[in-house]
């Protein structure tokens, strides 16, 4: 209690300090206030005063709306809402933000006012308007990031700001420090970063600068989103190697020219690995099976009434031009269909996808046996993939049974 007490007391001398050596110079900063105040606001700030003089945001509230014809009244109502209540910040903050007030007490009183309320993100933005003014960027953005953490609605107002921090070159540097500390929005703000930024370049930088980090290094939710990006400007080496830089050593070892074609591992749904989405009607998944297949463990797709076209399996392949053989196994469980359904591999020229191979028609009932695919990669791809997808896409029909696939591997056709 006789800290709180003297720490009140400190507070008090610096804030009468300020009242003393200020002028009339208010206008300044009333521009930093959001929008002017509203006639009911003020009416209701001098009712409130009439039921208790001791309201300090009544009394911020007169102050602000006499800064242009009475500054002189203004600043009394701030000292006296200071002495009222020596805690309160904000009034602290606007004292520190007056035309003549010397530089080294403004800085101690914004000090003052984060240190009583290192919570309030209103205060928190204030103050980075303050060291924005006296040039301290670092100090800027780690007030931005604290009010990001103490309140996240601040996010639609910040996150663009940090954006433009992250696409200069002179700034950026500043977000390093920042995310050694590893705060909760940062994932989601690179994430924004990564799907709006007007500059691939700027991503780059940013997940290079995240890389080098010992502390707190991309997390996979980054890596994603930086692969997305890279895939969306067609820049495939680049985004194939980001991704692999991310597996770990275990799933290194399912490394090929199709990923994890065993489906010993769970698809990380991301990147060059299997995409599997299960919409309604749908399962799919890798299931333990102790028959017919090669490990453990093998993809199956149930089928329970689905009526749409099907394409919800697939993976990325980076490829080089060339001819190729897919090789894999299935078993085929009541399937029932008119349609069927077929993997294809396929490349994109364009904006348009072009069939590369495919196998044959997959419908009625089979034991486990061997399947192939033949195709050739010309030179002008820009990306490949394969996918399981309805045979007929002209026509959907109701689909019951179930698919089950393992073994799939992908080798290069060389010439004799």
């Amino acid at each position: 209690m006789q800290k709180r007490a003297t720490r009140t007391g400190i507070l008090l001398a610096v804030t009468i300090s300020a009242v003393i050596t200020i002028t009339h110079g208010l206008s300044g900063h009333y521009a930093q206030y959001n929008g002017l105040l509203s006639t009911q606001q003020v009416l209701r700030a001098q009712q409130a005063l009439r039921w208790n003089r001791s309201q300090p945001d009544a009394l911020l509230t007169l102050a602000r709306s006499q800064i242009e014809e009475d500054p002189e009244n203004a600043r009394n109502l701030l000292t006296e809402a200071i002495g009222t209540r020596p805690v309160h910040a904000k009034s602290i903050v606007m004292l520190s933000g007056l035309d003549n007030t010397e530089p080294a007490l403004a800085d101690r009183l914004i000090d003052t006012a984060v240190s009583f309320t290192p919570s309030y993100a209103d205060i928190l933005i204030d103050a980075a308007k303050h060291w924005a003014k006296r040039g301290d960027d670092a100090r800027v953005v780690a007030l931005w990031s604290d009010a990001l953490t103490a309140n996240p609605r601040t996010r639609e107002q910040l996150f663009p700001v940090l954006s433009s921090v992250a696409e200069d070159p002179a700034t950026r540097h500043l977000l390093r420090g920042i995310t050694e500390a590893g705060p909760a929005w940062w994932e989601d703000f690179f994430e924004m970063l990564a799907k709006t930024a007007l500059s691939t370049e700027s991503v780059r930088r940013v997940f290079a600068g995240r890389e080098k980090s010992l502390t707190y290094p991309p997390t996979p939710r980054e890596r994603r989103a930086f692969v997305e990006r890279l895939l969306e400007k067609e820049l495939v080496t680049e985004a194939y190697l980001v991704w692999m830089e991310g597996l770990s050593d275990e799933e290194k070892e399912h490394l090929g020219l199709l990923y994890n074609g065993s489906f010993e591992i769970e698809p990380g749904n991301t990147g060059f690995d299997w995409v599997i989405h299960s919409p309604k009607s749908t399962q799919a998944g890798t299931v333990v099976i102790s028959f017919g297949v090669n490990g453990k463990r093998a993809l199956r797709v149930l089928f329970q009434g689905f009526d749409e076209h099907y394409h919800h399996i697939g993976q990325r392949l980076f490829l080089e031009p060339g001819k190729y053989r897919m090789k894999g196994r299935m078993r085929i469980d009541n399937l029932k269909t008119q349609g069927g359904f077929r993997w294809v591999i396929r490349c994109k020229l364009g904006n348009a996808w072009q069939e590369l191979g495919s196998s044959y028609r997959i419908i009625g009932m089979s034991e486990w046996h061997d399947f192939n695919i033949d195709l050739t990669v010309p030179p002008v791809c820009t990306q490949h993939e394969i996918r399981l997808m309805s045979a007929d896409y002209q026509h959907a029909d109701k689909v019951t049974g179930s698919l089950w696939f393992d073994d799939f591997r992908l080798r290069r056709i060389t010439a004799r």
